[in-house]
């Protein structure tokens, strides 16, 4: 009696992060935020394996989905939240989240601790950030030895949050549209030893036609490219790209 006694008395005082509530998100890349918050059951809308899910278009299926959710958690880029705002109104009962998603050291920080205290989650999302803040010490302690480099450096507009949380002060921030003949000619003049642009929308070929072609690095954002699933996979998957480059050509 003693121990059903105790069980009640923890389903009752049982945080309402933790309870059974229906967390809906855009895409992969809201969905790590909100997996680092705490978040287990996420349900996600646009599918892992599109280049550029933010051009993914919601179904009547789904949006019955985000209609009986406690929780819709979006970034503002999305196709789609046109059509699901004005779906759901101004009486619906579901609580928007909306968060920055730039895989900067400060605006991971800033984005997991609104969701986590939105959905009660606080004690888990501070474990994660702490594990994402060593992951970044350790991503800048291998630029030691090309500190040179960091000034040396185009960046793609996508990427810049995170170059900027490793240091990288860069010459130029192109994109996402094709780079103009001034943002060009700036290339040409400074010689970049490094171009880091954005998998989901490369903006640098033209760049890359120069006679000392710099190093270059395609990094990414969203998981889901590149056998990604979790914002710790995507930001490994990039370090492990600008390291390959660190070793082999700088």
């Amino acid at each position: 009696m003693k121990n059903i006694t105790r069980i009640l008395l923890f389903l009752i005082l049982l945080p309402m992060g933790l309870s059974a509530q229906t967390v809906v998100v855009t895409n992969g890349w809201t969905a790590s935020f909100a997996s680092l918050a705490g978040i287990k059951d996420i349900q996600v809308l646009a599918p892992y394996e599109m280049k550029h899910p933010p051009e993914y278009e919601i179904s009547l299926k789904e949006m019955q989905m985000v209609a009986k959710a406690d929780y819709l958690i979006f970034a503002g880029y999305e196709t789609m939240m046109s059509r699901i705002k004005e779906a759901l109104g101004d009486d619906s009962d579901v609580q928007l989240i909306q968060i920055k998603t730039v895989n900067s050291q400060k605006v991971i920080h800033e984005s997991v601790m609104k969701i986590a205290e939105a959905l009660g989650t606080e004690v888990e999302a501070e474990k994660n950030l702490k594990e994402i803040d060593a992951f970044f010490d350790l991503w800048r302690a291998d630029m030691k030895g090309h500190e040179d480099l960091l000034n040396s450096v185009v960046v793609h507009i996508h990427q810049q949050g995170l170059a900027a949380s490793l240091g990288f002060n860069p010459a130029l921030v192109f994109g996402p549209a094709s780079p103009s003949l001034s943002e060009t000619r700036t290339v040409l003049n400074t010689k970049p030893m490094l171009i880091i642009d954005n998998y989901h929308n490369p903006a640098s070929a033209s760049f890359l036609e120069m006679k000392d072609k710099p190093a270059f690095v395609s990094w990414i954002n969203f998981p889901g490219a590149k056998g990604t699933k979790s914002l710790f996979d995507v930001l490994e998957y990039n370090r492990n790209e600008l390291n390959i480059v660190l070793l082999d050509e700088l």
